[in-house]
């Protein structure tokens, strides 16, 4: 048995300056094994520093 999970994160520096997007896909099976089958970069976002 197999589950895919799709995640979607924001990296970023501190709290509140995000860095960009990303999409990561998991395939979790019993026992546990997880394997990351795919990692595509969505954004990248300009910082604004002061």
């Amino acid at each position: 048995m197999y589950i895919n999970v799709n995640f979607e994160v924001q990296p970023s520096i501190g709290h509140h300056v995000l860095v960009g997007k990303d999409r990561l896909t998991y395939e979790i099976s019993y026992g546990p094994e997880i394997k990351l089958l795919d990692h595509t970069h969505l954004k990248t976002y300009k910082l604004k520093l002061p």
